[in-house]
């Protein structure tokens, strides 16, 4: 378990899908809903009686939450903004202030070796996702089978060769496999609680054009941003590079993209866009450039799990970024 990067007493309260708790526990969580404490830099872990965590530091009560709070000073902690009300309201009936604190979410985004570990793992087999669809796209595209058959029948593919690697799958397949249609295959996979993410565009006999293009402006978005990404790069310069990058090709992304974002124990998490935040050593990001094609109804998409290291970005994911199968 890890002690609350704070220097003061700490609370924290939730549950398994907490990437906040999940970090100090530093280890699986059980469904029911748990409480941490960090006090004189010893943490605990406050669960129901019969809640399977295997870590050292666990105290099982009947009540978690009231023993949470009996056993905080009756000073202000620290804890972070998204505590749950009603365990907030239980810390100051008991005597405790509280003042809100992102150092946890700070920590997490610098991962630990092993913490990288898991994150390679989990985009080697994104990329194993990926490597699939790229070997059937052909025959689903041309064994007769429905544009709904064909594309769940394709996700399903997908997320069994990521499982398959050893992680928990979460892939999405837009467009239909058919020859020259475009089809963005997203793979999500999570090793040890860490995501990453690979997709790639895949085009079975497709004849280049505005589908080319953007495919193009794409792979040349996501070398620059692994080329620029660095410590001290201030994420939101690298996020208007990638965006300029796609507009020297003349595409745009979508109004909904998210072109930079961290990843690790949540899909999204710091560092992130729009914060003034700089890249530091350990960080992971997702760089997701995408263009629109008018012309074809669609959407061209590239994604890749970065890492920051102390002397430069190493691309976790790498599976081929070629759109033609």
């Amino acid at each position: 378990m890890r002690r609350a990067p704070t220097g003061e007493p700490f609370v924290h309260a939730g549950h398994a899908g907490d990437p906040d708790l999940r970090w100090l526990v530093d280890a699986p969580l059980p469904p029911e809903p748990c409480g941490y404490v960090c006090v004189g830099g010893e943490p605990t872990l406050f669960a129901p009686p019969g809640a399977d965590v295997a870590v050292a530091g666990v105290e099982r009560h009947d009540d978690p939450a009231t023993a949470v709070a009996e056993a905080l000073p009756a000073e202000t902690v620290c804890a972070p903004r998204h505590l749950p009300h009603d365990a907030a309201l239980r810390v100051e009936r008991a005597g405790s202030g509280l003042r809100s604190t992102t150092a946890v979410a700070d920590a997490r985004a610098q991962k630990d070796d092993d913490e990288r570990a898991a994150l390679a793992a989990a985009a080697a087999a994104a990329d194993a996702g990926v490597e699939q669809a790229r070997e059937a796209l052909g025959e689903a595209a041309g064994d007769g089978a429905d544009g709904h058959d064909a594309t769940e029948r394709l996700r399903r593919g997908v997320a069994g060769a990521v499982a398959g690697a050893g992680a928990t799958p979460r892939v999405r397949v837009d467009g239909t496999p058919a020859p020259g249609d475009p089809v963005v295959v997203d793979a999500g996979a999570r090793v040890g609680g860490y995501h990453a993410r690979t997709a790639r565009t895949l085009v079975a006999a497709g004849d280049g054009g505005a589908v080319r293009r953007a495919h193009v402006a794409c792979e040349s978005a996501l070398r620059v941003a692994a080329g620029e990404a660095a410590p001290g790069t201030d994420v939101d310069w690298l996020t208007s590079e990638v965006r300029a990058e796609l507009g020297s090709f003349g595409v745009e992304p979508p109004a909904d993209v998210t072109l930079v974002a961290g990843t690790g124990l949540a899909r999204r998490e710091a560092p992130r866009a729009g914060s003034g935040t700089t890249l530091a050593p350990g960080n992971a990001l997702v760089v997701a450039p995408a263009a629109r094609v008018p012309e074809a109804a669609s959407v061209v998409r590239l994604v890749d799990t970065l890492l920051v290291g102390e002397e430069g970005t190493e691309r976790l994911t790498a599976a081929e970024t070629a759109s033609r199968v």
